[in-house]
C-alpha cells in the first residue's frame, strides 16, 4: 500500500465548514419558511456529521499514537460532560436520581455530545481489533466493511423508518432503541462511520483510480436520493422527524471525503491542525455560547451564529495560549 499523508488540510477545512453549518442548527432558526427549515434540519446539514466521523476515522487509521489520541478524546469528552453538568443536574431532586442522570448521561451522551461519545467508544472498539492475532487482521477490514454497511441500513430502519414497517419484530425494536436515544450512537453510526473512514486511508490507491467526474456525479446523485429520501419521510412522518440516520444521507459524505483527496487547499499544516482542534471546542461551546449571548438582547439569527462562532473561537485561541504559556 502507497505511503498515506497524514495531513489532508482540505478534509480539514471541510470539517469546520460543517462544523459551522451544525452551530446553526443548535440556534434560532435563520429561515422564514418553516418547510424551508425542515429541509435545511433534517436534509441539507445530515451530512455534516457523517463527516466528523469518517474524517475522525481517516486520522484515527494514520496516527502512529492511537493511546494518545483515545486520551484526548476522552479528556474533551470529560471536559464537555463537566461543563454541561448543572444542565444535566438541573431540577433533579433527589441524590439517587442525579446520580441514575450522571449515569445515563455519560454512557449515552448529553445532548450534542452523543457524537463525542460515539466517538470515543467507537475507536476503542477499533482499537482493541486492532490488537486480535494476525491471523484475524486478514480479515478484518474484508469482513469489517461489509458489517459496517449492514449496521448503517439497520441504523436507518430502526431510527425513522420502523413506525412504517408492518413487522412487529421491527417495530418492537425501534421502539425499544428510541427509549435509550435511538440509533444515533456509536453501533448504528459512530464506529461503522469511523471505520469506513479508516477504511478510505486504508484502500486509498482504489479510491484514487476512480475519476474526479463520476465522483461528482456519484455525489450529485445520492445527494439527490437524500433529498428524496428527506421529502418522503416528512410526508409520511411529518416535520418532528430527526433523520439522524437515513440510507442516503452518510454516502455523499463518504464521497466529498474522497474529494477533498483531489483539490489540496493551500493552508499552512500549522493553521490546519489548529482548525482541526479548534473544530472540537467549537462543537462543544455553542450551545452555551449561544445560550448566553442570546440573553444579551435580541440579535438576528445570522449575526447570532456568526457571533457565536467567533465567540468559540475566540475562547478556544485563549485557552490554547494559557496552555502554552504553562508548558513554556
Amino acid at each position: 500500500m502507497p505511503q498515506t499523508k497524514v495531513e489532508n488540510r482540505t478534509l480539514d477545512l471541510l470539517k469546520g465548514l460543517c462544523c459551522a453549518v451544525i452551530v446553526s442548527s443548535h440556534l434560532p432558526s435563520f429561515w422564514t419558511s418553516e418547510q424551508v427549515d425542515n429541509f435545511y434540519l433534517s436534509w441539507f446539514l445530515r451530512i455534516c456529521v457523517p463527516v466528523f466521523f469518517l474524517s475522525s476515522g481517516y486520522y484515527f487509521f494514520l496516527s502512529q499514537d492511537k493511546p494518545r489520541q483515545l486520551r484526548r478524546i476522552a479528556l474533551l469528552y470529560g471536559f464537555g460532560y463537566l461543563l454541561y453538568l448543572p444542565a444535566i443536574l438541573k431540577g433533579i431532586p433527589s441524590f439517587s436520581e442525579a446520580i441514575s442522570a450522571l449515569r445515563w448521561n455519560l454512557v449515552i451522551g448529553y445532548e450534542h455530545l452523543w457524537y463525542l461519545n460515539a466517538t470515543l467508544f467507537g475507536l476503542v472498539i477499533w482499537f482493541f481489533l486492532d490488537k486480535l492475532p494476525a491471523a484475524f487482521q486478514k480479515r478484518l477490514y474484508p469482513v469489517g466493511i461489509p458489517v459496517c454497511l449492514l449496521l448503517l441500513f439497520w441504523g436507518a430502519v430502526l431510527d425513522e423508518y420502523y413506525p412504517l414497517i408492518p413487522i412487529p419484530f421491527v417495530s418492537a425494536a425501534g421502539e425499544l432503541l428510541s427509549r435509550f436515544g435511538g440509533p444515533r450512537n456509536v453501533v448504528f453510526l459512530g464506529f461503522p462511520l469511523l471505520f469506513l473512514g479508516g477504511s478510505l486511508a486504508k484502500y486509498r490507491q482504489f479510491g484514487d483510480k476512480v475519476p474526479t467526474v463520476w465522483l461528482a456525479v456519484f455525489y450529485l446523485v445520492f445527494r439527490a436520493a437524500a433529498f428524496g429520501e428527506c421529502w418522503f419521510l416528512l410526508d409520511r412522518r411529518g416535520g418532528g422527524i430527526s433523520t439522524d440516520i437515513t440510507f442516503f444521507n452518510w454516502v455523499p459524505a463518504l464521497v466529498l471525503v474522497l474529494l477533498t483527496f483531489r483539490f489540496p487547499v493551500g493552508i499552512s499544516a500549522g493553521l490546519a491542525r489548529r482548525l482541526r482542534a479548534m473544530i472540537v471546542y467549537v462543537y462543544i461551546l455553542h450551545p452555551l455560547v449561544g445560550a448566553y449571548l442570546s440573553q444579551i438582547g435580541p440579535i438576528p439569527p445570522v449575526f447570532l451564529w456568526i457571533a457565536t462562532m467567533l465567540f468559540c473561537a475566540g475562547v478556544y485561541l485563549f485557552l490554547e495560549a494559557l496552555f502554552s504559556r504553562k508548558k513554556a
